[in-house]
């Protein structure tokens, strides 16, 4: 009769029966972690990073620019030129603007009379001028005051 070896098969029956053990451990742990990774992903949980909104700080709008041109001595305007009559009003509402000399810039240029609805009852028309300014005189255009 052959005899076995007791502790051959007892070594091999322990060796067995750990690795069964530590299969185990592993397949829990493995199980485990994927069971809260699955709770975490259905659970709909999730960080987000938040970050203060920027602040939009505009900036004043520029100046607009001053069309204003300074002319140290300016030449008298030519005298009027000779108009007809003006015909009839074409509504209450207008008033008739005499012809007049205006300032572009190196010279002077005559505007024909015409007629002009007022903006407010009131109001006045005051043909272009000159105005003083601390370097010199400015062209003032024709407008309703």
């Amino acid at each position: 009769m052959v005899a076995f070896g007791g502790d051959d098969a007892r070594n091999s029956t322990q060796r067995h029966s750990a690795r069964r053990r530590i299969m185990r451990v592993s397949r829990s742990y493995v199980w485990a972690s994927t069971f809260s990774l699955a709770l975490g992903v259905l659970s709909g949980c999730y960080v987000e990073a938040r970050t203060a909104p920027a602040e939009y700080v505009a900036s004043p709008p520029p100046p607009p620019p001053s069309n204003e041109v300074v002319v140290e001595n300016p030449p008298p305007p030519p005298p009027p030129q000779a108009e007809v009559a003006p015909p009839p009003p074409p509504n209450s509402d207008t008033i008739w603007i005499g012809g007049n000399y205006r300032w572009i810039g190196q010279r002077y240029e005559w505007q024909r009379g015409h007629y002009e609805r007022r903006p407010r009852v009131n109001a006045r028309y005051s043909n272009g001028h000159w105005e003083q300014r601390a370097r010199g005189k400015v062209w003032v255009e024709g407008r309703w005051e």
